[in-house]
């Protein structure tokens, strides 16, 4: 289980990360702030933090309830960035990114080393 903090910066939610995080952490953050209309764009800070325990079948599960939450046309061209600063950290949000696409879900997915480099591109 993490410890998640989350911000919001105007329509900027980011959501720092501490500990092992589950598919049921990211599950909540995703019921508590996605379908707000207050966020359009996301990111999610692991550099504290590791998604290790999140199966590919979890990953699979979390897109599809991603695609919910977002059928309503919320978050539309917004962007979600994934920063993990360890390489098996970076891989496996890389994997993610790769079955959100699959899912369908129309928003602009990265990963990246630092938050810096993730705040760039999620303004860009």
């Amino acid at each position: 289980m993490a410890t998640i903090n989350s911000t919001i910066e105007d329509s900027l939610l980011i959501i720092s990360v501490t500990g092992d995080l589950t598919a049921d952490d990211i599950l909540a953050v995703v019921s508590e702030h996605y379908q707000t209309g207050l966020v359009k764009d996301v990111i999610w800070d692991l550099t504290h933090g590791t998604a290790h325990s999140i199966s590919q079948y979890d990953f699979e599960a979390i897109s599809r309830a991603i695609k919910v939450a977002l059928a309503n046309g919320l978050r539309q061209g917004g962007k979600t960035a994934i920063v993990g600063n360890e390489i098996v950290e970076y891989g496996l949000m890389r994997l993610y990114s790769v079955l959100v696409e699959i899912t369908e879900v129309h928003i602009e997915y990265n990963v990246f080393k630092t938050l810096e480099e993730a705040k760039n591109w999620v303004k860009g």
